[in-house]
């Protein structure tokens, strides 16, 4: 059954079975991998393999917390670090949210990742047409197997995206939204 977690709905082999792939191409994945643990950098990841219409829209990035004006922001967002794990708030209504908090939280996520130079943006909050934030759908491809990890059965267009976004990698998860029928990109990171 499909909506089971960690079935394989999908054999994709990273390389063809019968060659290793040279080293400059594993450097070139190595490259790749470190580029999409940076989520702006993942965002052009997914647009060159899936196109620009699979991206959130991308309201603005700043370099620190205090340049974030709040009410030049749509009413909904996402505000999300470049880098850095559970770093990311969902706004619902701008002018409920306490905008000395979502700095503070900013401000936390860029010190976590010293070094780094992680950027904040701010993007397309992404709803379910009861307005909800959509559901996130979420795949992992480990030695050629592409597996649903969510509970419920993904859509064919999540399922072909992943594909797509996976391509020629191994060892990665896979976060995609359905919106509207169409699938909008999440993230992509090692694992």
């Amino acid at each position: 059954m499909l909506g089971n977690r960690f079935e394989a709905i999908m054999l994709l082999p990273p390389f063809p079975p019968h060659a290793i792939p040279p080293l400059g191409e594993l450097h070139g994945l190595a490259r790749l991998l470190a580029r999409t643990a940076d989520r702006l950098a993942a965002r052009t990841f997914a647009a060159g393999r899936l196109g620009p219409d699979c991206l959130p829209r991308l309201y603005g990035q700043w370099q620190q917390a205090e340049e974030i004006d709040f009410t030049r922001l749509p009413q909904g967002f996402a505000l999300k670090a470049s880098r850095g794990h559970a770093s990311s708030r969902l706004v619902l209504a701008r002018e409920q949210a306490d905008g000395m908090a979502l700095r503070q939280a900013a401000d936390r996520w860029l010190a976590r990742e010293p070094g780094q130079r992680p950027r904040l943006f701010a993007e397309e909050l992404l709803l379910s047409r009861n307005g909800t934030p959509a559901l996130a759908w979420r795949f992992r491809l480990a030695g050629g197997r592409l597996e649903a990890l969510s509970d419920a059965p993904p859509d064919h267009r999540l399922v072909a995206a992943a594909a797509r976004l996976a391509a020629g990698l191994d060892g990665v998860r896979i976060r995609l939204h359905l919106v509207e029928g169409r699938p909008v990109f999440g993230s992509i990171r090692r694992e």
